[in-house]
């Protein structure tokens, strides 16, 4: 008599369904650590440097799927020694992981901590406003509750900028008009903009050509550099935006960015001029990234996050979504002349880019 084909129980399907996709979570956590750990093991390389923008991405996905891959052990597996092997490389992975980026961000130079003192600080705030308009509510509330000394501003367009203002205000600047400080320098290409309470002294700009063209941008960026003299001394400041290296020509693009402006700190020390220094602005560079270290090691600078760690100070999508779906590409970097009492982070003020602050004792 010929035996009918038994039909699977409804157990059966629901626990090969759960195992199949608790392989998925086990591969995916996999390839987030190998995304994760590519800029340590590439370090000088185009897509690895690119990795390093999402650290904080590739750790979310890769504990996720670690914890489903965890839960995916009580699933039925045809080879499930196999699966426990993967979830063992996984936890070993991450911990190598952990371990290598907490001791990147480490042994980072740091700047030093200013003690407790009652001299006047210089308060600088640095902005990439993606456009925001400089007479925006939530922008004009920040500044006048932060009251910055110098203000840097990325990505101003201040050719558009003078334009609103002129139909809003019939005067096409703004400075001195609270908050903003009464001295204003603006760049030839417009995107960086310096606001300051104090005169801008040995004031420079340098233009950086870049090779990239297409039909919605260049990657020409400027950088400029000036002095203010503070009650209790003098201090050089940089603000630096350049490209974004999401191409091969951006980074190198980059790399031509940071070369010259080497260059240029460079010569200020061969002629004598030992000014404390800070370089402060959109760096379109994660701090992960060798660029980042390379830089700051070789012009002897140290840097602060707020918080002590690497916060995302650019974020995609939405705010609410920026501790996962964001970037720390802002930084501060100041020579031994300086000591930072404070670094931290403003609110959204309506651009992609969080406000960084810093209070620096000369």
């Amino acid at each position: 008599m010929k035996q009918r084909a038994q039909t699977p129980s409804l157990k059966s399907f629901v626990g090969a369904v759960l195992a199949l996709l608790s392989w998925f979570c086990v591969l995916g956590g996999l390839a987030s650590i190998g995304l994760g750990l590519a800029p340590f093991i590439w370090p000088h390389v185009w897509l690895a440097d690119n990795l390093s923008f999402f650290q904080p991405l590739w750790m979310a996905m890769a504990v996720c799927g670690f914890g489903a891959g965890l839960l995916g052990l009580l699933a039925p597996h045809r080879f499930a020694t196999i699966y426990r092997t993967a979830v063992t490389l996984m936890a070993a992975g991450l911990i190598v992981w952990a371990g290598t980026s907490g001791w990147w961000i480490y042994s980072l130079p740091k700047a030093s901590i200013a003690t407790p003192s009652s001299e006047r600080k210089l308060r600088v705030v640095s902005i990439n406003l993606e456009r925001t308009y400089l007479r925006s509510p939530a922008l004009t509330q920040f500044l006048g509750e932060t009251l910055p000394d110098v203000l840097l501003l990325q990505e101003s367009a201040w050719g558009l900028q003078r334009k609103m203002l002129g139909n809003d205000t019939g005067r096409n600047d703004i400075a001195g008009e609270p908050p903003y400080p009464p001295f204003r320098y603006s760049g030839a290409l417009g995107d960086l903009t310096v606001f300051s309470r104090y005169p801008l002294q040995d004031l420079s700009e340098t233009r950086v050509s870049g090779e990239t063209r297409n039909h919605w941008e260049t990657s020409d960026r400027e950088y400029v550099s000036f002095k203010v003299a503070t009650g209790n001394g003098t201090v050089r400041l940089v603000t630096v935006h350049p490209t974004s290296p999401r191409t091969r020509s951006q980074f190198r693009d980059r790399q031509t960015y940071f070369e010259m402006l080497s260059g240029e700190l460079e010569a200020f020390a061969l002629a004598g001029d030992n000014t404390p220094l800070l370089v402060m602005g959109d760096w379109n560079t994660a701090p992960w990234s060798a660029f980042f270290v390379d830089f700051l090691a070789r012009h002897d600078l140290g840097t602060r996050f707020p918080g002590g760690f690497p916060q995302t100070t650019r974020f995609f999508y939405d705010y609410r979504l920026r501790w996962l779906f964001g970037a720390n590409v802002d930084h501060i970097a100041t020579s031994r002349g300086l000591s930072v009492s404070n670094v931290r982070l403003g609110p959204n003020i309506g651009s992609d880019h969080l406000p960084l602050i810093v209070d620096l004792l000369p």
